[in-house]
């Protein structure tokens, strides 16, 4: 079951939506604008209805202004989403006994020993 929100001043159960921000790395929870009444409504108690709709950017300020938005720009060095090792080579620790890496980085590349074309992907 996901959450249910509420206005805090008229008691107004309020529809939310998410906006994916990919260039942020970001998924927000945004709620359709309302009036609030002069009274507080009678609290809803009914089940969730299915999700609705992101309504569209022009009903919405905010999420144009969320759509103009590009990224602060960092310098690479500092921010690299490459999850790869960092370390150089020689730093790398392996748990494969030294003779066989010894044994491995003096190989020499081989060819196959046949035609690879007709080989399926």
């Amino acid at each position: 079951m996901g959450k249910i929100f509420y206005c805090s001043n008229c008691g107004l159960r309020l529809s939310v939506y998410r906006k994916a921000m990919p260039k942020y790395g970001r998924i927000l929870e945004l709620v359709t604008p309302h009036e609030c009444s002069e009274e507080p409504i009678e609290f809803d108690m009914s089940p969730l209805d299915s999700p609705l709709p992101m309504p569209e950017e022009k009903d919405n300020k905010f999420v144009k202004k969320l759509n103009e938005l590009s990224p602060p720009s960092l310098h690479p060095a500092s921010v690299n989403f490459d999850l790869r090792d960092r370390r150089p080579a020689d730093q790398v620790k392996s748990s494969a006994p030294e003779s066989l890496l010894t044994h491995l980085k003096g190989m020499l590349p081989t060819s196959p020993a046949h035609d690879i074309s007709n080989e399926p992907e």
